[in-house]
């Protein structure tokens, strides 16, 4: 029997869709699951939604993570060239931060909110995504 997604889960998924997705594809970033990747000439790029472990039915907490991974030093560290890496893969290849370490303005975690009002944070993950997108375009030249 399939369990229902709880009301935190649904917002998430309405965030990701409504205010992420979007502007990420205008980058060229493919969805999957809760990761978003950019594969470049020379570069791939993960942007991973990490769920807290302290969710509960009503709310969710989130963290976002960024992940470059560069070609040129796989083939030095003789470490395989992944189209898709996991987040935590790119630190072996490049690069792997939180949001926050780009965006110094950037909260360290996000939190969906009981109410369900997401209103404000739309507008924050826009903001940021967009920035982010210029910042992506500008690396890949």
């Amino acid at each position: 029997m399939a369990r229902n997604k709880s009301p935190a889960k649904i917002a998430f998924d309405d965030l990701l869709k409504t205010s992420v997705a979007p502007i990420l594809k205008v980058a060229g970033c493919k969805k999957s699951g809760s990761n978003f990747f950019y594969r470049g000439d020379h570069i791939s790029i993960v942007i991973n939604f990490q769920s807290s472990s302290g969710n509960t039915w009503d709310e969710k907490i989130f963290y976002i993570n960024i992940g470059l991974a560069f070609d040129e030093i796989c083939v030095h560290r003789e470490t395989d060239i992944l189209e898709r890496p996991k987040e935590y893969e790119c630190s072996s290849r490049g690069v792997s931060v939180r949001i926050g370490e780009i965006f110094p303005d950037a909260p360290g975690r996000y939190t969906i909110p009981e109410n369900g009002d997401l209103d404000h944070l739309k507008i924050e993950m826009e903001n940021v995504f967009k920035h982010l997108v210029w910042i992506i375009l500008s690396v890949i030249g």
